[in-house]
């Protein structure tokens, strides 16, 4: 297993993996758009079977893919901009609208809400959804919550004692969450 480290210079740094518990600093990519990547999540976005990077700006407002050559260098950076300034920290990936391609996911920390990014087969990014989610989203989680065979979201928040849950309602190219009640966590 290798190694993708993001640094306050303004690098993407990848560390290959020498097989004897040690890392080699094979190269280090400029991301001089991104001055300040927060999250960084490995998915194949654009189904070539090769692993791409995807990262998430603090500062500005937008999200990074690269695209994976399959040899530890990465190709095209697509940009995409959130409309979210100085407010996302955290990214996640997963098929939220069950059409086969991946989809980003995003905390919108001043907006009070998550933006879903929905994928298509070339690793592009084209149609954005946002949801208020009632509190500073601090971090988001997926899983199938209530059993349906869709991927669901879990947001807890910035020094509130709940989290929402958002039950997946896509069907046949429908893009729709419903926010199920906020659920109180007992903080002793």
């Amino acid at each position: 297993m290798d190694l993708a480290v993001t640094s306050s210079a303004n690098y993407l740094c990848i560390l290959l993996n020498t097989g004897n518990e040690q890392f080699d600093l094979s190269m280090m990519v400029p991301t001089e758009t991104f001055n300040f990547a927060w999250s960084i999540i490995t998915a194949d976005f654009n189904n070539d079977n090769h692993l791409d990077i995807s990262m998430v700006n603090y500062l500005d407002n937008n999200i990074a893919v690269m695209f994976g050559n399959n040899d530890g260098t990465f190709g095209t950076q697509m940009i995409y901009k959130t409309g979210i300034l100085g407010s996302s920290r955290y990214l996640i990936t997963g098929d939220f609208d069950n059409d086969g391609q991946l989809d980003l996911v995003i905390n919108n920390y001043v907006g009070r809400s998550i933006n879903i990014l929905f994928g298509s087969q070339n690793g592009t990014f084209l149609n954005q959804i946002t949801f208020t989610v009632g509190g500073v989203p601090l971090s988001i989680a997926k899983g199938d919550f209530n059993n349906d065979k869709k991927l669901d979201l879990v947001v807890t928040f910035q020094r509130q004692a709940f989290l929402s849950i958002l039950l997946n309602n896509c069907n046949f190219g429908r893009r729709e969450f419903i926010m199920e009640e906020k659920t109180h966590l007992s903080i002793e």
